[in-house]
This record gives C-alpha cells, sequence and structure tokens, in this order.
C-alpha cells in the first residue's frame, strides 16, 4: 500500500481564496512529505493557467486540471452560484 494522498479541490488558480490555500500548502510542502503525505490539487480549469500560475509562483504541489469538472462532480464537491451539484 501506498502513502496517503491529500487531495485539495479548487476552483482554479485564479480565484484569490485558492491562491491564499496554495501558498499556505507551498509553505508546508516539505512538511507534509516528511509526514508521508502527498498533497495533490484537483483544478475545475485547463492545464496552461495551472502551469502558468504554478510556475510564476513555485509551487511545487502537483495539480491537476479536471478542466470538465468530471472527477470534481464525482466527489461531489462541485459548487455552481453557491448550489451543490452532485
Amino acid at each position: 500500500m501506498g502513502n496517503p494522498l491529500y487531495l485539495i479541490f479548487l476552483r482554479g488558480t485564479w480565484c484569490p481564496i485558492y491562491r491564499k490555500q496554495l501558498e499556505m500548502l507551498k509553505d508546508n510542502y516539505d512538511e507534509f512529505l516528511s509526514k508521508g503525505i502527498q498533497p495533490i490539487g484537483i483544478a475545475g480549469q485547463k492545464i496552461e493557467g495551472i502551469k502558468q500560475y504554478t510556475e510564476a509562483n513555485d509551487i511545487k504541489i502537483p495539480i491537476l486540471s479536471d478542466e470538465t469538472r468530471k472527477v470534481i462532480k464525482q466527489y461531489e464537491v462541485f459548487l455552481l452560484n453557491g448550489i451543490h451539484f452532485a
């Protein structure tokens, strides 16, 4: 069995709220890894925007693109205008 994952669902790297969360995770990334926990982000946006933000801000946490929000919806964390969609 592998190490545990810490999944972080993001609206997108353009969102100020999630940018603050990514900065906090960036500051603690090595601590997560030292405890055997791999943080992974899943963002509902195109990969180009994710790459641009992570490279410009030295974010080492892997962030996967879920442009269609298929995975986000499967985990039942999709919100549209404050309304939960499963």
